[in-house]
């Protein structure tokens, strides 16, 4: 695996408007101070290693996720921290939509297998754009959204802002069920037999995402390092 992104994933990389935000909290609490997001854009290295991704949920969610990293020897430390971060980054945010936020996400969810495999992938571009799409819905809603929504409004330009508002509501919107959907309103309209199956498929879905995360490690992991 090369310790940097191709050229191309790099300038898709420092154009997207999602890792400027992202990258605001690279400074938060930073005595430099930095004027723009651009002086301090986060690497394409650093969102798909998922520290960083993690330091940036813990200041959104402060709900305990399991934080155990799991080291077998030198070779296999930076891969399999990587599949833990990544596997974290994904327990946080779904708990955060469903327990605080009361909502389901029906988008794609990223694909952290591939991520953690072959992060300079298109597709796995994609799924980290969608992931730090996510992190935005929950920003924005969480009990310090004053304080980040500030942020954006005081270290973001005008035109940035207005693009990070579409974003926004792309994640936000109760009509666009493409992403998101609300436990309470959708449940609500269901009838008696269409609560029970919602309620089944869930418990499923639960079961689905405990299996995942006690399967062994890939073994493709031993050798993407």
């Amino acid at each position: 695996m090369t310790e940097e992104a191709s050229p191309r994933i790099q300038f898709k990389l420092l154009s997207s408007l999602l890792v400027a935000w992202i990258s605001l909290f690279k400074t938060e609490g930073d005595n430099s101070q930095k004027d723009s997001p651009e002086e301090v854009t986060v690497s394409y290295r650093e969102l798909y290693q998922g520290n960083f991704l993690r330091t940036v949920i813990k200041q959104i969610y402060t709900r305990n996720v399991d934080d155990n990293i799991v080291t077998r020897g030198a070779r296999l430390d930076e891969a399999m921290e990587r599949l833990t971060n990544w596997n974290i980054i994904m327990k946080s945010l779904k708990l955060f939509y469903r327990d605080e936020l009361q909502q389901v996400v029906t988008m794609k969810l990223p694909d952290i297998l591939r991520i953690c495999r072959d992060p300079e992938d298109e597709s796995s571009y994609a799924d980290i754009r969608t992931t730090i799409l996510l992190i935005l819905g929950c920003a924005i809603q969480c009990e310090r959204k004053e304080f980040l929504i500030q942020q954006i409004l005081s270290k973001l330009n005008s035109e940035q802002q207005h693009a990070i508002k579409d974003c926004i509501t792309e994640i936000t919107d109760s009509e666009n069920t493409e992403h998101v959907i609300s436990l309470e309103t959708q449940v609500e309209s269901l009838g008696i037999t269409g609560k029970a199956l919602y309620y089944h498929l869930n418990r499923v879905l639960e079961e689905r995402d405990v299996y995942i995360e006690v399967l062994p490690t890939p073994p493709f992991l031993i050798l993407c390092l």
